[in-house]
Parts: C-alpha cells; structure tokens; sequence
C-alpha cells in the first residue's frame, strides 16, 4: 500500500493525471453534439421500473439541455418509441492531436516506466 501511495502522490504522477484529465475533457467537450432534439416515449411492466427509470433519464437533462422530451407510460406493457436527431461534428485530427501530445509528454512517459518496475 505505501507503494501505491507513494506512486499516486509523486509530482509527475500528479501533472500525468491532470494533463489527461484535461485533455480528456477537451476530447468529451468535442464529441458531445451541438444540437440535439426529440422525443422517446417507454413503460416496463411494473410501473416501478418505470418510475426508477424515469428518474435516472432526469438526471441526463444536464448532458441533452431539456431538448428530449421524455413522455413515460405506466400501463403493464413493455414499450419504448423513440425519435431523437443529433448533430454535431468530430475532427479526425483531435483526437490524434490529444493522443500525440499526451504520448510523447515527459511525465507520462515518467508514469509508464515506473508502472512497469513496479515492485508490488
């Protein structure tokens, strides 16, 4: 354990994370679309389910700002109908950008060769 805490504590090992955090951000921020609209309407056969289901989709409304309209039913049928349009764009180059300059940094690289002498 003291190795362990010892390797998640070090300086580099902490820059190593933050760059990847941040370019792991970047990378999400990019992927997400820009516009997103539709409906879905859905019921389980117990209408628990249904409302356990319901309220993990209003924890989304963050990700898709309100634009889904999320109509549930709670009759005793499974059904689920749906119409969601997204759109957005994904550059090939930005994820190799953040690959590359991720790769190559100096801490990471620091991380690597300790992980691989690791003595457990």
């Amino acid at each position: 354990m003291s190795w362990w805490k010892a390797f998640i504590e070090h300086p580099r090992v902490t820059a190593a994370r933050k760059l990847v955090w941040k370019h792991g951000k970047f990378l999400l921020k990019h992927i997400f679309p820009t516009r997103i609209e539709g409906q879905v309407t859905f019921s389980f056969e117990d209408p628990a389910l249904t409302g356990a289901a319901l309220a993990v989709l209003g924890m989304t409304i963050p990700f898709h700002k309100n634009c889904i309209q999320i109509n549930p039913r709670f009759d005793s049928e499974n059904y689920l109908y749906g119409n969601i349009r997204a759109k957005g764009r994904i550059y090939g180059f930005v994820p190799v950008r953040a690959a590359v300059s991720i790769y190559f940094n100096k801490n990471i690289k620091y991380v690597i060769k300790r992980w691989k002498t690791r003595r457990a």
